[in-house]
């Protein structure tokens, strides 16, 4: 099955499940002999599933075809069906949502109804879900209130990597509740505040004296480490409340010196914001600002310093708001010691960045088109809709790296078939902005081709088989590398493909591969099937079957 969407649709049961199921009346009457049912089951105990809501659609007009709920028994069926291809999902309030042998970030598996295929002995297992409790305390158990709680967990898109999966904020008494988790593997993090430091903003003092409770967390991550790649995992199975305590150490606090542009005496000071990060993913750091100097302390000529106090010594990002000619700018501070200083002038400035999109002669551009830049290392993502006339202006600045060039109207990917910029560097779909003024032109093309093949193992169709669509250019739009899985008669379909030359593989068990990385997919793509998309193509049929092979 190539996407997700789900279903909503409506029809009668059969036999004696009619009088436990809840039917709907049909958009259109339908018309045929075949059957797909089953039993809905827990995937953790194999336990019936009692009042689960089953839809069906055709896969190839997204036509509603049925809806049913499950009977005591977790039953379910749809009859009178004609021949053709359909997605099956399941939904029910404690458990993990989704299609038949979905698997996250890939595909699932449709069913095939037609003649010799048997589509009555479904068995669709659901997980529930789970969730992540505990409490956020001291070394020496007392709790830490308002702890910032964040979780993450692998991208399920193949890139291998760490995302935030979930968040949330401690109580009073340090206690939290991360629930409706799907199972896998997660990480917990956190950042907070002793209670009894100081905190807030300070218009004038001279914080020449130290107190002996000034003190801080280190951001940290479960059970208590202050590196992040020393963290524990946390393995949540389907149904499971996993305790897990994560514990702040306090330590000395430091202070440092941020030198910022004089704003006169009319205008407030931009306080720099400090920033660290988990597994690549940004986390704003609370401190203590006071301002000395400079014309809004009657000292005209003098620096304007910010001293941001109340951190943990470590290293970190700082984003100054106003610096830079205007621009927000980056840089960076160690801060492992008291006393660290950073001049904002020595900022890298926040980049400026517009264009112009075109489409090919003849075709309008679609309406509520978006241009977003994603960072490839990192969460900093910046975006702004594009104008009637083709034209759009990025507002928030974007700090130095290199950006995926995503263009999206009303939920489609659309491709560039020509990239250009000034001010940057582009590769492929990747745009690396150093420190100018960037400008992108882009003609655009909607990728419309669908190429469809068959999955065997040992010269049999086999369904159920992770199938990817590899580019051969690694430097390809991450939409172009495709995951998928066969359906049940082993036959697949990949949906709006872009203009290129790729390899198809099947891979049995393949799902949890970072099939997004070129250098893991490589030993695959020797033994796959080439295909070449060209911009004008509409349907491929691969001409031989795609042989699953072992992971």
């Amino acid at each position: 099955m190539t996407s997700l969407v789900r279903a909503s649709a409506s029809a009668a049961c059969i036999g004696l499940l009619a009088a436990c199921c809840l039917s709907f009346a049909a958009d259109a009457p339908l018309a045929g002999s075949r059957t797909i049912g089953g039993v809905v089951v827990n995937a953790r105990t194999g336990q019936p599933v009692e009042s689960a809501t089953v839809e069906l659609d055709f896969t190839g007009n997204r036509r509603q075809a049925g809806q049913i709920v499950t009977d005591e028994e977790g039953r379910f069926a749809f009859d009178g069906l004609p021949d053709g291809k359909y997605s099956l999902s399941v939904q029910r309030r404690g458990y993990v949502g989704g299609y038949y042998d979905q698997h996250e970030g890939s595909g699932s598996t449709a069913i095939v109804a037609g003649e010799g295929l048997d589509t009555t002995g479904i068995r669709f297992a659901v997980e529930p879900l789970g969730a992540i409790y505990g409490t956020v305390m001291e070394d020496s158990g007392d709790p830490v209130p308002q702890a910032r709680i964040s979780l993450f967990r692998r991208d399920p898109r193949g890139t291998g990597r760490m995302i935030r999966a979930h968040g949330g904020v401690a109580d009073p008494m340090g206690n939290f509740e991360l629930s409706q988790l799907s199972p896998g593997t997660y990480y917990l993090c956190a950042v907070g505040t002793p209670w009894y430091a100081r905190h807030g903003f300070v218009s004038s003092q001279t914080a020449s004296s130290r107190r002996p409770l000034d003190l801080a967390y280190a951001p940290s991550c479960y059970p208590g480490v202050s590196d992040a790649s020393a963290a524990e995992p946390i393995v949540v199975g389907p149904g499971e409340r996993v305790d897990a305590d994560l514990v702040l150490h306090p330590v000395a606090s430091i202070r440092i010196s941020v030198q910022v542009p004089d704003p006169g005496p009319e205008r407030g000071v931009n306080i720099p914001q400090l920033q660290t990060s988990f597994f690549g993913n940004t986390e704003f750091v609370e401190s203590n600002s006071i301002i000395t100097g400079g014309s809004q302390q009657g000292e005209p000529g003098k620096p304007t310093i910010v001293e941001l106090s109340g951190v943990a010594p470590g290293q970190y990002q700082i984003e100054f708001p106003g610096a830079a000619n205007g621009a927000q700018g980056f840089g960076s501070v160690d801060a492992t010691a008291d006393g660290a200083s950073i001049d904002s002038a020595a900022a890298v400035p926040g980049v400026s960045i517009s264009g112009q999109v075109t489409m090919p002669p003849g075709v309008p551009p679609p309406a509520n088109l978006y241009v977003n830049l994603r960072q490839r290392q990192g969460d900093r993502n910046v975006g702004a809709p594009v104008q009637a006339d083709g034209s759009f202006q990025i507002l928030q600045p974007a700090a130095p790296g290199e950006y995926e060039v995503l263009f999206v109207a009303n939920g489609r990917l659309l491709t560039p078939s020509r990239l250009k910029t000034t001010g940057g560097a582009v590769r492929g779909n990747w745009l690396t902005i150093n420190s100018d003024t960037v400008r992108l032109t882009a003609t655009l093309l909607e990728a419309k081709a669908i190429v469809h093949g068959m999955v065997v193992s040992g010269g049999k169709p086999k369904g159920g088989v992770f199938v990817m669509l590899v580019p051969d250019n690694p430097d390809a739009a991450s939409f172009a590398w495709q995951p998928n899985q066969s359906d049940s008669d082993g036959s697949f379909e990949f949906e709006r493909v872009i203009p290129g030359s790729y390899t198809v593989v099947a891979i049995r068990e393949g799902w949890t591969l970072e099939w997004a990385r070129p250098e893991v997919m490589a030993k695959y793509v020797a033994r796959g099937e080439k295909v070449t998309v060209s911009p004008d193509a509409k349907k491929i049929d691969l001409k031989d079957p795609v042989e699953a092979q072992a992971k």
